[in-house]
């Protein structure tokens, strides 16, 4: 969860990859989920910069993305 939460900053502050608010809202909801309080926090102020299309292009990014990093971790 913490690596997701990292990601998002990543993104955020544009640190090694290229600033983009739709990917840092998506790493922060993803580590949201999985009860970072930081991330949801993060997740909230972004989501007041940002349009509806961007919104929920991060959601649907964060459902795939969950399958393809999370879901399938936990699977034995």
């Amino acid at each position: 969860m913490t690596a997701q939460y990292n990601l998002g900053l990543m993104y955020y502050k544009e640190e090694g990859v290229l600033e983009d608010d739709v990917k840092a809202y998506t790493w922060w909801n993803i580590a949201a989920a999985r009860g970072h309080k930081g991330a949801k926090k993060n997740k909230d102020i972004i989501k007041e910069l940002m349009t509806t299309a961007q919104i929920g292009k991060a959601q649907k990014l964060s459902s795939e993305l969950w399958e393809k990093c999370v879901v399938l971790f936990q699977k034995d």
